[in-house]
């Protein structure tokens, strides 16, 4: 299987800084872009969130 791009998901967790290993080894090891995202819970408490897309009226 050719991997082209990985996204990994990092949320500080014991869990995901191993998932982050084996995403950064694969990535390494096949070429691939390795993309980082690092998620948080419940970030709309962190500020407010303006757009004037009608999927958020």
């Amino acid at each position: 299987m050719e991997y082209r791009h990985i996204i990994c998901t990092v949320d500080g967790s014991e869990l995901s800084k191993t998932g982050l290993k084996h995403a950064a080894y694969l990535s390494k090891t096949t070429g691939a872009k390795l993309s980082i995202l690092h998620v948080v819970e419940k970030w709309y408490r962190a500020a407010d969130v303006t757009t004037d897309s009608p999927e958020w009226q």
